[in-house]
């Protein structure tokens, strides 16, 4: 049985080999940029590599457009994950198909536009002008601009996996998203309110973002800020007395101790999505929320169950990549289509050039964010009427 580690080697091999490159002194018909972590806590420096052209059995060259950064990726540039080093970070980005290797079965040619989505613990991502990676890593786009395709696999397709194999979400079930300032709230509330017809119930960490979620269809809205005692009395008036389908968290699992007691616990279910949930680490600590017991609801069915650390379902999108590729690529496709048919869309909350990249990682820390930040790695002819460096979202389409 082959392992993850197994499975990833060519690819990352090629990228290691594309990156260990920039020290020799041969020079190759051209190089490309790229943005290469070296060290720890520091911003990847942007380097020339020399072109890698030998692409392996089943391998495609992109060239990249824009590339999602995603508060995961933040907190890789800062260690949290054992990681190797150098790496080129980014694992969702949108481009063209610039060569196809030999033995193909996804029939991919020069020229067609497509997303790309890797596990943020793979190097060679998409903070680069030249991707090598596996042809099952990328998904063909029609009528999609690679603008809007670089926001949609991981935060979309990762709520409608949850919502269609781990939760089963129906018309008019209840759902609490605790949305942080990243895309995988915002896309678990616009695929369970405009997928799924549900009431969503959404925990924020802004009041910008708040303002945001509203509008793609959350019922009601209130800002982590105000501190737990009021967003749990806030959960109990909104529900009165009634139990939720499901809690989906995406910013990590803590508050999941104390809003468990607002599910069904016969039929309800804790999901989590924050890529970097320690299941361990949340288990042996809860925090002092302030919540009275005097005010919190009726408890005593929750007596009966396991321990929280035990029901939670920590769901990877990307892990299913080797779990069941067939159903993985499914998903994304889905995904694709439901913003073809306009019933979820793309909110890009700044757009940054490759070279502005220290400028776009202090801006999803200061939670400046109401949804994604995109960085354009280089220019495509959608955006030749547009000049400037950076782009809010009301300037989101060209």
């Amino acid at each position: 049985m082959f392992s993850l580690r197994m499975l990833l080697k060519p690819a990352a091999g090629s990228a290691f080999r594309q990156i260990t490159r920039v020290c020799n002194d041969v020079r190759l018909c051209s190089t490309y940029r790229a943005a290469i972590l070296t060290e720890f806590n520091k911003i990847p420096k942007i380097q020339r590599i020399n072109v890698y052209q030998d692409l392996a059995p089943g391998q495609i060259k992109v060239g990249v457009h824009f590339c999602s950064l995603n508060y995961t990726d933040v907190r890789t540039l800062e260690g949290v994950q054992n990681v190797e080093l150098p790496r080129v970070p980014g694992s969702e980005f949108a481009g063209e198909v610039m060569e196809v290797g030999q033995g193909s079965k996804l029939s991919f040619k020069p020229g067609d536009k497509v997303v790309a989505l890797r596990s943020h613990l793979t190097s060679g991502g998409g903070l680069a002008e030249e991707c090598v990676l596996d042809e099952y890593d990328c998904f063909l786009l029609n009528d999609i601009s690679l603008k809007d395709a670089a926001i949609l696999p991981y935060g979309h397709g990762t709520a409608m996996l949850a919502f269609s194999k781990y939760c089963q979400l129906k018309e008019k079930d209840t759902v609490i998203v605790i949305a942080g300032p990243g895309g995988l709230g915002l896309g678990a509330i616009e695929v369970a309110s405009s997928v799924y017809c549900a009431k969503v119930i959404a925990l924020c960490d802004t009041e910008d973002s708040s303002v945001l979620i509203r509008d793609e269809g959350a019922f009601q809205t209130i800002t982590m800020s105000e501190g737990y005692p009021k967003v749990y009395r806030f959960l109990k008036n909104a529900l009165n007395g009634q139990k939720v389908k499901c809690i989906y968290d995406a910013v990590g699992g803590e508050a999941l101790h104390l809003l468990q007691d607002f599910v069904d616990p016969e039929n309800g279910c804790l999901l989590t999505v924050y890529p970097l949930f320690d299941q361990q680490k949340f288990g042996e600590t809860v925090p002092d929320f302030g919540v009275k017991e005097k005010d919190r609801v009726e408890r005593k069915a929750l007596e009966n169950l396991p321990a929280i650390s035990s029901r939670i379902k920590h769901i990877d999108l990307y892990s299913h990549r080797f779990e069941d590729r067939d159903f993985y690529r499914e998903i994304i496709e889905e995904t694709l289509n439901l913003y073809s048919e306009e019933l979820i869309s793309a909110h890009v909350s700044q757009v940054f050039t490759l070279k502005q990249l220290e400028a776009a990682v202090e801006f999803i820390k200061k939670k400046k964010c109401t949804g994604k930040v995109l960085i354009r790695v280089r220019r495509t002819n959608e955006d030749s009427n547009g000049d400037s460096d950076s782009e809010n979202e009301e300037q989101r389409k060209d």
